[in-house]
């Protein structure tokens, strides 16, 4: 199952913004085709069937351009959905700058599907402090609050999609499936009349691949399907027919072999699958099923069939047979009551355009449906400039006056959401390392001011630039160390490498670990090698481990080093024993790990001594 859903997540997340995109603009080519069709309507039913057939095929190509062809960018950002595999679809994980990672580490998890993590939103859970013995694991906090809503709808709307495209895509294979069926209750029809007439009408139609007829002993109505290999299935009364009636019944299902529309069928069913969720895809089936019959009617009049007689026959083919049940989706059935009173009455009126469209009319519609499409596909958002009201612009942008702050501005800005705004989540790495500098230099003159400004230091908002900019002057001019300090670790968290994980070893599954986060995320410190007792003069490594026990990718960041004071080492008799370990006091370097479900990894731990 974890592998099903290693294969299938991945391919939601990245199928869904194409289709968002495919489906806008195939809104407006199909808008387009049925423009089209109504100033046609003096035209031939053949000539509107291929304006609807061009525009299918425009939709289902629309995914594989946007994909292949470059960006052309002319629209407004509402316009296009964004082609992207990045869903980021939870918080963040991070610690106080109490907890013993250190001061200067941001330990932060992102829940997304994507290959590198995207900014950092404000909200976060706090990584407590780790036990109190290297026995026990890392307890992580409560999950947050339930996602909003557009969040709770950007992880259903995927699932839901891809479960009414395998609907309809079952449907359409189940069609085939009951004709296949229904033609193994059929025979062969026998050498003589009937396979005379239907090579004769045959060559009057053009149609030369060989075609499969087969007799039904039900009264069901004439159908033909199959792309490569047509079968034609014919009711056993068929052979008491007359020759008039049995032309008109063998025409109009020949004209479907000789203009391909069992394959247009199957491209149709194809595109109401993939978009289902769209009414003009549906309209366009409509009309392309309506269109085609009237132009297989106009082919057997042309053929040199009396209109009231051709109308006979239709009536009595539809009235008195019966359809194969669900194979609408892929056989082309001769007549069905729905719709039989409009071809009726297009048949019996002697105004209607009866004209084909010829091999030269459907390249160079062919080729104009390209040149929609195309440039339709390369569409893109503009990069549009923030509005004047978001930001307030002074003469010069705004920027902070201590080239410290300067500097931490500028990562921010890279890091700023579509509105300009910095994300509540990075003032807080100024947050923490004001509370560090408050914690460390209690008498220091600045602390007092520091202290006070603290309040304002809010990580639950989105901050203008311009009110950033005033935070950052009245932090330096009290004291630089936390801005500089807060710049520190961007200069080693900006490498662009994300490592991945491995399966987590059978051996790792007992091992003590904290309580997963929301996002699936858990972790426990490890000392090897393990066991309840050790001989004084032992060596220990401490090993942190991280593991993913839920079902999307998680992305985050960790220190590349973690050390630990907390713990202790008592001998048989209760007292405690004197451990020694490395320490580490530089800046840490930060590394970037991507997990997929049941992946985990691990990051160094110092080593212990026990004993002096």
């Amino acid at each position: 199952m974890n592998r099903i859903l290693l294969f299938v997540l991945p391919v939601l997340g990245f199928a869904m913004p194409l289709v968002m995109d495919s489906a806008l603009k195939g809104a407006a080519l199909l808008g387009l085709a049925a423009l089209s069709a109504l100033l046609l309507w003096r035209a031939s039913a053949a000539a509107r069937h291929l304006v609807w057939l061009v525009a299918v095929v425009a939709l289902l190509c629309v995914p594989l351009l946007s994909m292949l062809l470059p960006d052309w960018r002319v629209l407004p950002k509402w316009a296009v959905a964004p082609i992207t595999i990045e869903q980021t679809a939870s918080g963040i994980l991070e610690n106080k700058p109490d907890t013993p990672y250190g001061a200067h580490g941001a330990y932060a998890v992102e829940q997304t599907t994507a290959s590198e993590p995207a900014a950092l939103p404000p909200e976060y859970l706090e990584v407590p402090t780790l036990p109190e013995t290297a026995s026990e694991s890392l307890k992580l906090a409560p999950p947050p609050p339930s996602p909003p809503a557009s969040d709770a709808w950007r992880m259903v709307l995927p699932s839901l999609w891809m479960g009414g495209c395998a609907l309809f895509l079952l449907r359409l294979l189940g069609a085939h499936w009951l004709l296949r069926k229904a033609s193994r209750g059929c025979r062969e029809a026998p050498v003589g009349l009937l396979t005379e007439t239907l090579a004769s009408c045959a060559r009057q139609m053009g149609v030369r691949q060989p075609i499969r007829l087969l007799m039904d002993q039900k009264r069901t109505i004439p159908v033909v399907w199959g792309v490569w290999r047509p079968r034609l299935i014919l009711p056993a009364e068929a052979a008491g027919w007359d020759a008039g009636q049995l032309d008109s019944v063998l025409l109009h299902e020949l004209a479907h072999i000789r203009r391909r529309d069992t394959l247009v069928q199957w491209l149709t069913q194809i595109a109401c699958a993939l978009h289902w969720f769209n009414p003009l895809v549906w309209l366009a089936a409509w009309r392309l099923h309506a269109e085609r019959e009237r132009a297989c009617d106009d082919r057997v009049l042309a053929s040199g069939v009396k209109a009231s007689a051709y109308a006979g026959h239709l009536l009595h083919v539809a009235s008195q047979l019966s359809p194969v049940r669900w194979t609408a989706a892929c056989g082309l059935a001769m007549a069905r009551k729905s719709s039989l009173e409009g071809r009726l009455l297009a048949v019996l009126s002697e105004k209607p355009n009866r004209r084909g469209v010829t091999s030269a009319l459907a390249a160079l519609a062919l080729l104009f449906g390209a040149g929609i499409a195309i440039p339709v596909a390369m569409l893109r958002a503009a990069d549009e400039k923030q509005p004047a009201a978001t930001e307030p612009k002074a003469a010069t942008d705004p920027k902070p006056s201590h080239e410290y702050a300067q500097s931490l501005f500028r990562k921010w800005q890279a890091s700023a959401r579509t509105d300009g705004k910095i994300p509540g989540a990075l003032i807080g790495q100024v947050a923490r390392e004001v509370d560090n500098f408050i914690k460390q230099y209690p008498d220091d003159e600045g602390t007092p001011k520091l202290a006070a400004l603290r309040p304002r230091l809010d990580t639950s908002r989105d901050w203008t630039q311009a009110d950033v900019v005033a935070l950052l002057d009245d932090l330096t001019a009290i004291s630089t160390a936390p801005v500089g300090w807060a710049d520190i670790p961007a200069e080693f968290s900006a490498m662009k490498s994300v490592q991945g994980g491995q399966p987590l070893p059978i051996e790792l599954k007992s091992v003590a670990w904290g309580e997963p986060a929301a996002n699936g995320l858990r972790a426990s410190w490890l000392l090897e090698p393990r066991g309840e007792q050790y001989a004084l003069g032992s060596v220990l490594k401490a090993r942190v481990l991280f593991h993913n026990t839920g079902k999307v990718p998680v992305v985050f960041k960790t220190e590349t080093w973690h050390q630990y004071d907390g713990h202790t080492a008592r001998d048989a008799k209760d007292a405690e024993i004197k451990i020694g370990g490395t320490r580490y006091t530089g800046i840490t370097p930060m590394a970037t790990f991507r997990l997929a479900p049941g992946e985990y990894c691990e990051v160094m731990g110092h080593g212990i001594a026990i004993g002096a």
